[in-house]
C-alpha cells in the first residue's frame, strides 16, 4: 500500500460511475445541507443531512474496497480510524446506552469524507461543484440581506411552523449595527465558514474572465463578512495573502513555506506567548472575548493531560467558575471528547493526503491551478479550526471537503491527446465537456 491514493475501477454499487449521476447525488447532498430542520426519532435528533448519509454511508464504504484496486488508501485508514476511535471513546465515556449517538458522530465524518472522495472525480467535477457553491450563495444572497437588516432568519422561521429550527441564541448578538447571519446554519459562525469555501476556489478554478471571478470573490466576501464573525473573515484573509503571494511571486511556494517555518520560530522564541494563542487572540472582535479562549486553551490542555487516550466524552471539564463550558478550537475540543489517538489520526489523515495531493505530477495547467485553490482553502480551513468549533452541517462539509480533494491523486489530471472525429465519435458519442482530460479512472 503507498503513500498515494490509488486508481479505480468502474463497479459501483452506489452508481456513481458517471458524472451525471456523482453530481445529482451532489445537488441532493447541498440540498439537505442546507435544510435547516431536525425532528426527534427513535430517541435521537436527525436532520435531513444525517438521514442521508445514514442511507448511504454503507454503499460509500463498500464502495472504497470494491472500486480501489488495492483497498483503500494510507489517508482512508487513518479516517476510518479515527471515526472509529471516536466511536470507542464515547462508549467507554458512556456506556451502551449512547452507541447510537456515538454511531451518528462517527457517520458524519466518515459519510461526508467518502461522499467527497468518490464523487468528485475529475476536475470537471471539481469546477462543477465550485460553480454549484457559488449558486448557492447567489439563492442564499436575499434571505441573508434581510436577516442582516432585520435579525430574521427567514428560511428558518417559515419551516418553524412544522420543524424544529435555529433559532437566534444570545451569544450570536449583533455587531456593528447589523444582526449577524444565521442563513441555513445554527450559527453565524457557520454560515461565515461555509461561504468562504468559495473565494480563493473561484479565483483559481473557475477558468473564466478576472473580472467575474473578482465579482464572484466579492460575493464570497460579502457573504462571509454578514456572519460578523471573526473566524470566518480570517479564513478570507489567510486565503487572499496566499492569492497575493502566489500573483506577486508567480509560486514561490518554498519560499513561503520556508518564510511561514520561521516566523513560527521567531514568534514562538521571542514572545511570552506560542503563535496559537497568539492566532486565537487575534481572531476576535473582542479582546476579552480573546483573551476568555485563551484561557478555555490552557484549561481544556489540562483536561487533555488528565485524560490523553479516551478523554471525557460529552462530560464537562474542570476550569474556574467564570470560564463557559463553550471551547471554541476544534481540534482542541476533538482531544479532549476523545482523546489524543483520535486527533492523531486525523491530523495523520490530512497530512498524508496533503502529501499525496503535493506528490502526484500533473500535466493540466487547470488541475494545477485547482490544486492551489484547494490547497489555499484547506490550510486557511486547518488554522481558522483553531479558533472555533464546527459541528452539524459545516462539520460534515468540512469533512466532504477533504475528501473532494482526492480527485487531485486519482481523477482526470492529465491533458489527453486529441482524437481524430471519427475516432471519438466511435468509442465515445457523448464525450464530456473537458476533453483534454484523460481520466485514470475508466468509470467518469
Amino acid at each position: 500500500m503507498t503513500l498515494t491514493y490509488t486508481s479505480t475501477t468502474s463497479s459501483s454499487p452506489i452508481a456513481l460511475s458517471s458524472p451525471p449521476a456523482r453530481r445529482g447525488i451532489l445537488v441532493l447532498f447541498l440540498v439537505v445541507i442546507l435544510l435547516p430542520i431536525s425532528f426527534e426519532l427513535a430517541g435521537l435528533r436527525l436532520t435531513p443531512l444525517k438521514l442521508f448519509l445514514l442511507v448511504t454511508v454503507i454503499p460509500l464504504f463498500i464502495q472504497t474496497y470494491s472500486e480501489v484496486d488495492k483497498g483503500p488508501s494510507w489517508v482512508d485508514i487513518f479516517i476510518f480510524l479515527h471515526v472509529a476511535w471516536v466511536f470507542l471513546a464515547l462508549v467507554v465515556a458512556h456506556g451502551v446506552l449512547r452507541i447510537p449517538y456515538a454511531g451518528i458522530t462517527a457517520i458524519e465524518v466518515v459519510g461526508g469524507y467518502l461522499l467527497g472522495r468518490l464523487t468528485i472525480r475529475s476536475y470537471a467535477d471539481y469546477r462543477w461543484l465550485i460553480q454549484a457553491l457559488v449558486i448557492v450563495l447567489v439563492l442564499l444572497l436575499p434571505f441573508a440581506v434581510i436577516e442582516l437588516l432585520t435579525g430574521r432568519i427567514v428560511i428558518a422561521d417559515a419551516l418553524r411552523p412544522f420543524f424544529d429550527t435555529p433559532f437566534r441564541g444570545y451569544s450570536a448578538y449583533g455587531r456593528l449595527g447589523f444582526e449577524r447571519v444565521y442563513g441555513t446554519f445554527d450559527h453565524p459562525i457557520m454560515f461565515g465558514l461555509f461561504c468562504s469555501f468559495v473565494f480563493a476556489n473561484a479565483w483559481m478554478t473557475l477558468r473564466s474572465a478576472s473580472y467575474a471571478r473578482a465579482i464572484i470573490m466579492g460575493l464570497a466576501f460579502l457573504m462571509t463578512a454578514m456572519s460578523l464573525s471573526s473566524a470566518p473573515l480570517l479564513a478570507i484573509a489567510l486565503q487572499l495573502m496566499v492569492i497575493i503571494w502566489a500573483i506577486v511571486t508567480k509560486g514561490a511556494w518554498k519560499t513561503l513555506i520556508v518564510l511561514a517555518v520561521l516566523g513560527y520560530v521567531i514568534i514562538d522564541a521571542l514572545s511570552n506567548r506560542t503563535p496559537v494563542t497568539i492566532l486565537i487572540d487575534l481572531a476576535t472582535f473582542n479582546p476579552t472575548t480573546g483573551w476568555i479562549r485563551i484561557a478555555t486553551f490552557d484549561y481544556g490542555m489540562l483536561s487533555v493531560r488528565a485524560n490523553p487516550v479516551f478523554g471525557i466524552g460529552l462530560g464537562d471539564w474542570p476550569r474556574p467558575e467564570w470560564l463557559t463550558s463553550s471551547v471554541d478550537n476544534f481540534w482542541l475540543l476533538t482531544a479532549m471528547r476523545y482523546g489524543l489517538p483520535a486527533l492523531a489520526f486525523y491530523c495523520v489523515s490530512l497530512a498524508l493526503h496533503v502529501l499525496a495531493i503535493l506528490r502526484t505530477p500533473l500535466e493540466s495547467e487547470e488541475a494545477k491551478s485547482a490544486r492551489i485553490g484547494y490547497l489555499i482553502v484547506l490550510g486557511s480551513l486547518v488554522l481558522v479550526l483553531m479558533t472555533v468549533h464546527v459541528w452539524g452541517a459545516v462539520a460534515v462539509f468540512c469533512a466532504f471537503y477533504i475528501g473532494a480533494g482526492s480527485w487531485l491523486c486519482t481523477g482526470e489530471t492529465k491533458a489527453a491527446p486529441e482524437k481524430a472525429t471519427g475516432e471519438a465519435n466511435a468509442q465515445d458519442r457523448t464525450p464530456p465537456r473537458y476533453t483534454r482530460f484523460k481520466s485514470r479512472d475508466p468509470g467518469s
